[in-house]
């Protein structure tokens, strides 16, 4: 059972981002994550070989900010992406996130605490699409 400890050498999620032309999403996506209730968590985002502006755009959102790495790659699809960055991650949980995604802000904290009170291996959330219109 995942349980919120001070001995792991890590945060308690790694959230893994991969991207691939994405450009018009991907600011809103990163935003979305930095503005989390839940704040120990480290954001590993894998270009995958991106060939329009979503690279420039991770970069500019991201700033600064420790928690999160980019990782860049040629083109190798979606499960390669997400694979390289399993390879980084040092959480004590993984949570995926799509490039066109958005999150409310208590997304991790909710995910969190329904993971340490379920004893679950995993957990899982719903969706809600929402479309240009607004619809």
């Amino acid at each position: 059972m995942v349980t919120p400890t001070g001995t792991h050498q890590g945060p308690a999620i790694s959230i893994i981002v991969p991207v691939f032309n994405v450009q018009d999403h991907i600011g809103p996506c990163l935003e979305s994550l930095l503005a989390q209730s839940f704040s120990d968590f480290e954001c590993i985002v894998v270009d995958d070989g991106s060939t329009d502006d979503s690279r420039a755009r991770v970069l500019k959102t991201i700033d600064d900010d420790p928690r999160f790495q980019l990782i860049s790659q040629e083109n190798k699809g979606l499960s390669a992406a997400r694979n390289i960055a399993l390879d980084q991650v040092r959480g004590q949980a993984i949570a995926f996130v799509d490039g066109d995604d958005r999150v409310m802000c208590d997304f991790l904290a909710k995910m969190w605490v329904a993971l340490c009170q379920s004893g679950a291996d995993w957990v899982a959330c719903g969706l809600r699409f929402i479309f240009p219109d607004g619809a």
